[in-house]
């Protein structure tokens, strides 16, 4: 099994790729992530929680003006917010 996955991811960075560069051509891409985590945390003398999320956008649009030269924008858009909440443990009073 090993080596029929071997065989196959050879074979994908291996295959060619055709590409268009010339003039009066658009290009159009991007990327995105999400991310959200909720924790609890325990410690001697605390006791809280956080919850964080994290969204990332970002696209690519150009435009080829003449063969094999292209301009655009790549606009990117980043949000975080997190919020953490917690105290002190009632439980120990003193912590000599």
């Amino acid at each position: 099994m090993k080596f029929l996955l071997t065989i196959f991811f050879i074979t994908i960075i291996n295959f060619p790729a055709k590409c268009q560069l010339n003039k009066k051509t658009w290009l159009a891409g991007g990327t995105g992530s999400f991310y959200s985590n909720n924790n609890t945390y325990v410690y001697p003398t605390a006791n809280g929680s956080g919850k964080e999320i994290n969204i990332d956008i970002s696209a690519n649009i150009g435009y080829f003006i003449i063969d094999k030269l292209a301009v655009g924008l790549a606009p990117t858009y980043f949000f975080y917010k997190a919020k953490f909440s917690g105290g002190r443990n009632p439980k120990i009073t003193n912590l000599q």
